[in-house]
């Protein structure tokens, strides 16, 4: 996969979402407004040729963007 630019806010975006926050909670913490984050994470989607959230996550894993460690520091918590 060819190596995907990604902005700073975009970046952070991604990682919340990874950690399975919500629209409204990346709003908070980023100081954005939800059609923000919305608007970097569906940009985001269309880099990555993404169906959805889950999608973009699972590509942008892949893609070395998200560090596994985080992907999976949350799913050891489900499965706990």
């Amino acid at each position: 996969m060819n190596q995907k630019r990604i902005s700073t806010k975009g970046d952070e975006v991604l990682s919340l979402l990874a950690e399975g926050e919500s629209t409204e909670v990346i709003a908070a913490t980023m100081n954005l407004s939800e059609p923000g984050v919305l608007y970097h994470s569906d940009t985001m989607k269309k880099k990555f040729g993404a169906r959805n959230r889950t999608h973009l996550i699972n590509k942008a894993t892949q893609a070395g963007i998200i560090r596994r460690n985080v992907v999976g520091k949350e799913l050891d918590s489900i499965f706990k």
